[in-house]
């Protein structure tokens, strides 16, 4: 009875060896097609947006071609205008000084003139730059 029981442990053993290394095998398996699918996943939306990219281009291209967009950047980088156009210069207004009381200075130059401490003065109690 022994060589029947020392055979069955042995057929148990090995039966158990073989179905953990076809376990083994499946999983393996299964973690590299997974991480297979992740990587065609990732090429998939990277051809996707490249294609994007690529369509877009010749768009963009075609618009930098064109004889708006050549106009357009020698009137602002070049400062030229086109023949029979004119120029509109539209000056800066000077910013607004309110005083309050008869002491204060009315100007932005005279107030730069003081110390930084009465400066400083006329900033608190003195005088608004707004409107």
């Amino acid at each position: 009875m022994r060589t029947g029981s020392r055979k069955a442990q042995i057929i148990i053993i090995v039966s158990f060896l073989i179905f953990f290394y076809v376990f083994l095998s499946f999983a393996t398996s299964v973690y590299r097609d997974y991480n297979l699918e992740s990587h065609i996943e990732k090429f998939d939306s990277d051809v996707r947006r490249l294609e994007t990219l690529v369509y877009s281009k010749p768009a963009e291209v075609k618009y930098l071609e064109s004889i708006q967009y050549k106009d357009k950047y020698a009137k602002e980088n070049l400062n030229l205008i086109n023949p029979g156009e004119k120029v509109i210069v539209i000056p800066q207004e000077d910013p607004v000084v309110f005083a309050r009381g008869p002491d204060t200075h009315s100007t932005p130059k005279d107030i730069l003139s003081l110390s930084h401490p009465q400066q400083w003065w006329q900033y608190f109690f003195g005088q608004t730059l707004t409107k």
